[in-house]
């Protein structure tokens, strides 16, 4: 780390979708900064939040397997 600077620190967020039966429909992970921890324009100039579709990572997985 430069010195000045601190580590911003980070937690998992987890939510169950429900159906409206009341059945479990997915399961949702979220990995996030702790933004009381951050100040604007030292630690970020805008966010973004990192979306992957199961889908997507299986086509990825499976040119992986190939090679």
């Amino acid at each position: 780390m430069p010195l000045g600077r601190h580590v911003i620190g980070c937690r998992w967020v987890l939510c169950i979708k429900l159906k409206v039966n009341g059945q479990i429909d997915e399961y949702k992970v979220r990995l996030i900064a702790k933004g009381y921890s951050q100040v604007r324009s030292i630690h970020y100039t805008r966010t973004f939040s990192l979306v992957v579709k199961l889908s997507s990572n299986r086509i990825l997985m499976t040119f992986i397997v190939e090679k």
